[in-house]
């Protein structure tokens, strides 16, 4: 019927074409009767969420605009205005419900039922915000009206200040405690004064003045707990306790309704899943037995030659076996004749490509190795961390001017007095000694998740991306670094070395600096001065590790740590001060026994009572006699004694020195 591929191809090809075009017809259907499901579906739970906001600016409404003058003088307020809002949308989402299901869901008269008593709801609460308003609030309504009547009677010269404070206080007292007992007290309070007014020799007209105002503030004090009564929101009663329970009804019943609409929804979804699934699965069926019809008629001949081709592939592109041609006359026939052309030509190409190839392979291999170890030197001038902050993979992705912020810790670490040290060693002992230092130092600080930003001489700068916990782990764990590489050093007949350590947390620029030519890896940051700085302050109060409140405020589980404060400082290139405070060991037993003492010490002193704190410090020195931060402040009040006076005295101390 058709003598070439071509025809052949294009009627199989129609053929499965048009049982696909069927599929996808029947596939958008079901998309759309899903669709129809699941929008009506979700449009039942947004009522349900609008409900929710109209209930919760209800709350709202009840919890803070009630104690607002502003609802008072315009009798409107922001959550009234959300309270419409919220109840509008649940209205509208439960009018689309029911237009868009159709016959879907067996629920119209549940929504319907549920819209009744919305606007139950609403009436109730409108009512209720109504009587809020009549009952007032400071100088309005109701409220306004007492304190006018207990303000006419304070300022009577008829009445005693006792008297009009009793009142008042059973007045306050019944509207702090809405108990009946201050009621009564208050209502048998003004039937005695309205007889011993009664009874007065005072000018009538004076004195009925008086009953009537006296009247006058019984009578609203008792409309006040009338209308206290009817809104009930202080006793759980009246008409809050009936909104209450007809919300907790209509929530029960809206849980219902969205239970029922996710299991009709499943139900849906599951004859749905049948019915195409099965005329689908037809379909693909007549598909597949189609694809193998043309697979068996045409594809025969092709299967043939590329078995053919394959082995000529796995031969190496060698294979010398001919090829039965073909004896048709379609494109199989002339597309074999092609290959054995081509075969040969391969052939006599291929033994010369090989041979560059291997070479090529050979170079490039080599290449790679010096390229892997290049990066692996790299990897020593940037940190891996750097990198990942900047979000690069390699160095070779590092441009001018990338950059991240981000907030974290820094940590500055310095040796002790090391110009001293360095002037007794030649510069290569200065180069050992400073890099066995850092052989020590540096993997504390790699192990609890630090990175080295700088060396800068025999002070470390380090950067924790993570927490401030981690830096101060690194700090207390740098002790036993220290005792053994002071061991090595005393073997060698030197003394050790002490060093001290600054921790701040702040906002940090991590970025590229430099030209084109040449690049640096930098931080640029208010925060690492002011970490170099506190490292600084270490030598002025003589402790191993200071850490700013900054840093402080991040730890999560402060009980971890043991904390001394040291002092208010203002360090050279900061304007505003910080409080400073030392880490202590875990086996610093002697600061951490007399914290308590030493902080009272610090407490008389700011509050500037120098003689208590000067013997509080005394004592502590007399029995830590190397606690320096007692010694500071001890000097401290012994000038300021000396002197005198406070004039000019600041508690803040500036550092003007790193």
């Amino acid at each position: 019927m058709f003598r070439t591929f071509r025809q052949r191809l294009l009627f199989w090809f129609m053929v499965f074409i048009s049982s696909n075009l069927i599929i996808i017809l029947l596939v958008f259907i079901y998309l759309d009767r899903r669709q129809v499901i699941e929008d009506t579906s979700e449009i039942i739970q947004l009522a349900h969420i609008q409900w929710l906001k109209y209930t919760k600016s209800q709350e709202d409404f009840l919890t803070f605009d009630t104690k607002q003058e502003e609802f008072f003088q315009s009798n409107l307020s922001f959550n009234l205005q959300k309270c419409e809002i919220f109840l509008d949308s649940t209205n509208i989402f439960i009018d689309s419900a029911l237009t868009r299901s159709e016959g879907q869901f067996e629920f119209t008269e549940e929504l319907k039922e549920f819209k009744k008593e919305a606007r139950f709801v609403d009436s109730l609460f409108n009512h209720l915000v109504g009587l809020i308003y009549i009952r007032g609030y400071k100088d309005f309504n109701v409220i306004g009206e007492i304190r006018e009547d207990a303000h006419w009677l304070e300022n009577s010269q008829e009445l005693s200040d006792a008297t009009v404070l009793l009142f008042r206080k059973h007045e306050k007292d019944y509207i702090i405690r809405n108990e009946n007992i201050y009621v009564q007290r208050f209502n048998y309070l003004i039937d005695e004064l309205i007889i011993d007014i009664s009874n007065r020799n005072i000018p009538d007209t004076r004195k009925d003045s008086v009953l009537i105002k006296i009247r006058s503030y019984e009578r609203h004090f008792n409309e006040l707990v009338d209308l206290d009564n009817t809104i009930g929101i202080n006793t759980n009663s009246g008409i809050k306790y009936s909104l209450d329970t007809q919300i907790d009804n209509m929530e029960n019943h809206i849980n219902q309704i969205v239970r029922e609409t996710e299991n009709r929804k499943k139900a849906l979804f599951y004859n749905l899943n049948i019915y195409f699934g099965v005329i689908v699965s037809a379909l693909i069926l007549i598909s597949l037995i189609t694809s193998y019809f043309i697979s068996q008629q045409i594809t025969n001949p092709l299967k043939k030659l590329t078995l053919y081709i394959g082995k000529f592939v796995e031969s190496d592109f060698t294979l010398e076996e001919e090829y039965p041609l073909t004896k048709s006359h379609d494109e199989v026939g002339i597309l074999s004749k092609n290959f054995k052309v081509l075969k040969d030509e391969v052939i006599s190409s291929i033994k010369f490509f090989k041979e560059k190839v291997a070479e090529r392979t050979l170079e490039l291999a080599n290449a790679n190795e010096k390229l892997r170890a290049v990066n692996q030197s790299n990897k020593r001038f940037v940190p891996d961390n750097f990198l990942k902050l900047l979000g690069k993979e390699s160095i070779e992705q590092i441009g001018l001017g990338d950059q991240t912020e981000s907030d974290m810790t820094v940590m500055f670490t310095d040796i002790r007095s090391f110009t001293k040290i360095s002037e007794n060693l030649s510069p290569q002992e200065n180069l050992d000694f400073i890099n066995a230092y850092l052989k020590e130092i540096v993997p504390v600080i790699q192990s609890h998740g630090g990175f080295i930003d700088k060396y800068i001489g025999d002070s470390i700068m380090a950067l924790f991306p993570e927490n401030p916990e981690s830096a101060i782990e690194s700090a207390l764990e740098f002790k036993e670094a220290i005792i053994h590489f002071n061991q090595t050093l005393n073997a060698k007949g030197m003394d050790g070395i002490r060093i001290g350590t600054g921790i701040h947390t702040g906002h940090l620029i991590l970025g590229t600096v430099g030209t084109e030519k040449r690049l640096d890896t930098t931080v640029i940051s208010d925060a690492v001065n002011l970490s170099s700085r506190i490292e600084g302050l270490t030598k002025v109060y003589g402790v191993e590790c200071i850490i700013t409140d900054e840093s402080i405020m991040y730890i999560k589980d402060k009980k971890q740590f043991h904390f001394r404060f040291l002092d208010y400082v203002k360090v050279k290139g900061r304007s505003n001060p910080i409080s400073v405070y030392e880490i202590l060991q875990k086996d610093d037993l002697n600061k951490i026994q007399s914290k308590d003492f030493y902080e009272e010490g610090v407490n008389c002193y700011f509050n500037r009572d120098f003689k208590a704190a000067s013997k509080i410090f005394e004592k502590i020195i007399m029995k830590y006699p190397n606690d320096v931060p007692s010694k500071v402040y001890f000097d401290r009040c012994t000038q300021l004694i000396e002197r005198g006076t406070t004039e000019g005295w600041d508690f803040i101390q500036n550092i003007t020195e790193k």
